[in-house]
């Protein structure tokens, strides 16, 4: 999905498609009717469920599967009402689990990433074996709700949500979790095409920060599924609401952050320093002769 299909996902969170100019906030009505939407090619008669999966991997070895986050929002639950501001409600409706691998659990990164399996900020981490992740995720695809309610068995359509799917596709075809069989799957969310390019993709941190989404602890696999679905909402958010807000986004992470080396940023202040002394000098010579 490109940068361009956002508004693809709007009928989905109740939103009108296609509309030409903002939505304003104060005024707009969510849509109290299926029928009202069901124009689009893909109207919420599909009915589905977002669900984010991140896996985290060991450093030293990406064949050894640490963590596992999955995060869902059901359109359901969005689709008929207001958002709020900043797209509150709409927030508040998203639903996280975290699980450690339990043969896996002294396997923690440091050297690259630092790891943080024990600051999971979206509920209580599970310790499960690495066949019952396998199951659980299989599952979850199939029947989303068994992650709130464990005797669900309703079948649901899918949107597949990741930052950088392919990877995370990867990881779920290595611990045997079959996506090709699960012909529910009607969409795959890559949030970080959605804000970048090839070229310069942006990392999760840098997408948060631009959204004005408050994070903490990335790089636990159950964390960064819920601040990645976050990121998703606001982004669906903001096309509809503040479209030029978002274009201003998509535009700023298509580009490589400035970075100044520390001697750049050391001389940048000793250049300041300096400019302040010479201003305080000429200050004090200009009142001396009572000329100010």
């Amino acid at each position: 999905m490109s940068v361009q299909q956002l508004a693809t996902l709007q009928p989905f969170f109740g939103l009108p498609r296609g509309q030409e100019e903002a939505l304003d906030l104060s005024t707009w009505k969510p849509l109290l009717k299926v029928e009202e939407v069901q124009s689009t090619s893909l109207s919420t008669t599909l009915d589905p469920v977002f669900i984010c999966i991140d896996i985290e991997a060991y450093e030293r070895d990406q064949s050894i599967i640490t963590e596992i986050g999955v995060a869902t929002l059901d359109t359901r639950d969005v689709r008929h009402i207001h958002p709020s501001t900043g797209a509150e409600s709409w927030l508040s409706k998203i639903r996280s689990m975290h699980v450690i691998i339990d043969e896996h659990k002294q396997y923690i990164n440091t050297r690259y990433v630092k790891g943080c399996p024990d600051k999971f900020h979206f509920g209580t981490s599970r310790y499960l074996t690495l066949s019952d992740t396998q199951a659980l995720l299989q599952r979850a695809i199939q029947v989303p709700d068994i992650l709130s309610n464990d005797n669900a068995e309703e079948q649901r359509k899918v949107m597949l949500v990741a930052h950088s799917l392919r990877g995370d596709r990867k990881y779920m075809t290595a611990i045997g979790v079959d996506l090709s069989a699960a012909k529910n799957i009607i969409m795959d969310v890559d949030t970080q095409r959605l804000c970048s390019s090839k070229k310069q993709p942006a990392r999760l941190s840098r997408l948060l920060d631009q959204l004005e989404i408050k994070y903490n602890d990335l790089h636990n696999a159950g964390n960064d599924a819920a601040y990645t679905m976050q990121a998703l909402v606001k982004m669906v958010f903001l096309d509809a609401f503040d479209p030029v807000r978002m274009q201003d986004i998509q535009s700023m992470l298509k580009n490589k952050p400035v970075r100044l080396h520390r001697y750049q940023i050391n001389k940048k202040a000793r250049k300041e320093a300096l400019e302040k002394k010479v201003a305080g000098k000429v200050g004090s010579a200009t009142e001396a002769q009572g000329l100010v």
